[in-house]
C-alpha cells in the first residue's frame, strides 16, 4: 500500500488520507477507513468549505435582511425621538 511506502521512504507517519468528493473517491475513503481505523479519512477540505458556505448562505442572507430591517426601525425611532424633543 502507498501508506507503508510513504512512511518507509519519507520517514513520516501517515495519520490522514483525503481525496476528491466524487462517488468513486467517497467509496475509496470508506474502504480505507474500514481497513485502517487508525487513519482520519475526511472528505476534500475545499469541498467541505464550499458545502458549508452553500448551507450557511441562505441563513446569513436572512440574518442580514433582519439586521437591515432592525437598523431601519431604529433609525425611524431615533428620528421620532429627536422630532419630539425639538
Amino acid at each position: 500500500m502507498v501508506k507503508s511506502t510513504v512512511e518507509k521512504d519519507w520517514g513520516v507517519t501517515v495519520v490522514a488520507v483525503t481525496s476528491d468528493a466524487s462517488g468513486e473517491s467517497r467509496k475509496a475513503r470508506r474502504l480505507t477507513a474500514a481497513q485502517h481505523c487508525e487513519l482520519v479519512v475526511p472528505d476534500c477540505y475545499a469541498h467541505q468549505v464550499t458545502f458549508c458556505k452553500m448551507q450557511l448562505l441562505p441563513t446569513l442572507t436572512k440574518i442580514f435582511s433582519v439586521a437591515q430591517s432592525c437598523r431601519r426601525q431604529l433609525l425611524v425611532m431615533r428620528d421620532n425621538i429627536y422630532q419630539n424633543i425639538s
